[in-house]
Formats: structure tokens, sequence, C-alpha cells
């Protein structure tokens, strides 16, 4: 986790460096909307990633740890509304059946 926080912030040290955002004026839902994303989108989903290795193996965390884009699919198609299309529903159909099947060994 620690490399791959400490890659992610020299990427966007110099793509978006933090000053930026911090010395700009912004309204309270747009640092709440930055609160959500570190918390759901960062230390959340590393978090559960790191309790997971202590009940399943590396290598079934990680191939679990591909599910996320399908539920962020879900998410987005449940509550934002979006669409979805067929390679999309295909794709994250034979994500499911993967893990399950991985999982089953």
């Amino acid at each position: 986790m620690a490399y791959s926080l400490a890659t992610g912030t020299a990427f966007w040290l110099v793509v978006a460096p933090p000053w930026r955002l911090l010395l700009a004026a912004h309204a309270p839902p747009v640092w709440l909307g930055i609160g959500v994303v570190v918390v759901f989108g960062t230390l959340l989903p590393f978090t559960m990633f790191l309790l997971g290795l202590g009940r399943i193996s590396a290598a079934h965390a990680s191939l679990t740890s591909t599910l996320e884009p399908v539920v962020a699919a879900a998410v987005a198609f449940a509550v934002l509304g979006e669409t979805l299309d067929w390679p999309q529903l295909v794709g994250g159909a034979l994500i499911l059946v993967g893990i399950g099947l991985v999982q089953l060994r």
C-alpha cells in the first residue's frame, strides 16, 4: 500500500500539485466531494483489501479486487442513471464468473 500511494503521490505532485487545490477557494460541497473521494475511493478500498489478505491468499485477494469496476458500474447504473452496453455487461459477468470459479477452488 505504501508503494502504491507513494507512486500515486509522486505522479500527482507533478501533474496537479496539491497546493493549487488547497490555495484555491472552493465551496463546502467541493470539499465534501474531495473528502468522499479520499475516504471511499482510496482509504476504504485499500484498507478492505489489506484486511482481506488476512482471510484469503494474496492471489485470491488480487483477483477479488477486480470486482471493483463491476461494483462501480453497477452503482453508476443504479444511482447515476448511466447506461451499460452489452460488452460491459458481458465483461462484468465474466469477472463475476471468474471470481466465483477461483473462490470455489
